[in-house]
């Protein structure tokens, strides 16, 4: 597969890792689980109703997608080793573009944010 980019410029085609083939499910799985990310990806998955493989795949169902940026947004905040992922990170595993997966977080936060805006603070009691 080849990639178009501009250099001063001009466009130049080159090469890209994959030949053309994108990541299966399981090799994001596989991925996944090697870093150690397993647990919050089966927490996230019961969290959102939807299966490991559909999260891990290219899936866009409303919960697919949902638990997908819950789990990014948790590999970009607080991931097991204690330092956040970046963005191209990310990208690398789930073979997607780094772009997509800060689009995706700035989304899933912000709607985080209306949500927890609508729910009333029940702990104090007004007089």
């Amino acid at each position: 597969m080849t990639a178009t980019r501009r250099t001063k410029g001009v466009r130049v085609q080159e090469e890209t890792e994959h030949e053309g083939k994108k990541k299966t499910a399981a090799q994001v799985l596989d991925a996944l689980t090697a870093r150690g990310v397993r647990p919050e990806l089966e927490r996230t998955c019961l969290r959102y109703y939807c299966a490991p493989l559909e999260v891990c795949g290219a899936s866009r169902s409303v919960p697919v997608y949902e638990a997908r940026a819950a789990l990014w947004t948790f590999l970009k905040t607080a991931p097991p080793e204690g330092a956040g992922w970046s963005a191209p990170r990310i990208a690398e595993v789930f073979d997607c573009d780094h772009t997509t997966v800060l689009s995706t977080i700035k989304v899933h936060v912000a709607k985080a944010k209306r949500a927890a805006a609508r729910v009333p603070d029940l702990g104090e009691k007004k007089p």
